[in-house]
């Protein structure tokens, strides 16, 4: 089981697993200005996104998986699913169907080192889905 902390209570703060702020992995190659892989982190953040946004709007959801919400997003984004686009070229949502169903949104953060994607949200599924299919997500393992 990983274990889970937090650097801090500030909404640009990093949730860890095992020690490292890396969640997953994002598969390079899925989009054509992301050729390399990417980490993909949650921050603490605030009502709007992040850790805390997820525990507020969709924390009766959380509740019924018995898990943290850093312990959710780490246990979805380790899982295959499609890849969407969103209204935003630099946010995509992943499509998860493994139960618990959930739709993921992810926010690139540039940074000097190439940057890294950043959890928005992850809630239950909906049903319809908007956006343009543009792939399969299939996470790497960490730390490669």
């Amino acid at each position: 089981m990983a274990d889970f902390d937090c650097t801090g209570s500030h909404w640009n703060d990093w949730w860890l697993v095992d020690g490292s702020p890396d969640f997953a992995v994002f598969p390079g190659g899925l989009l054509e200005w992301a050729p390399e892989p990417l980490p993909i982190r949650l921050h603490v953040g605030n009502l709007s996104w992040g850790e805390r946004h997820i525990g507020h709007k969709h924390g009766v959801w959380v509740r019924r998986q018995k898990m943290s919400v850093a312990a959710l997003v780490h246990h979805k984004l380790n899982q295959h699913g499609s890849l969407y686009t969103t209204e935003a070229d630099t946010k995509f949502k992943i499509s998860l169907r493994l139960a618990p169903d959930a739709l993921c949104v992810l926010r690139y953060e540039r940074q000097s080192d190439g940057g890294y994607w950043s959890v928005v949200t992850l809630y239950s599924h909906p049903q319809g889905l908007d956006g343009m299919r543009i792939g399969r997500y299939r996470p790497m393992p960490r730390g490669q």
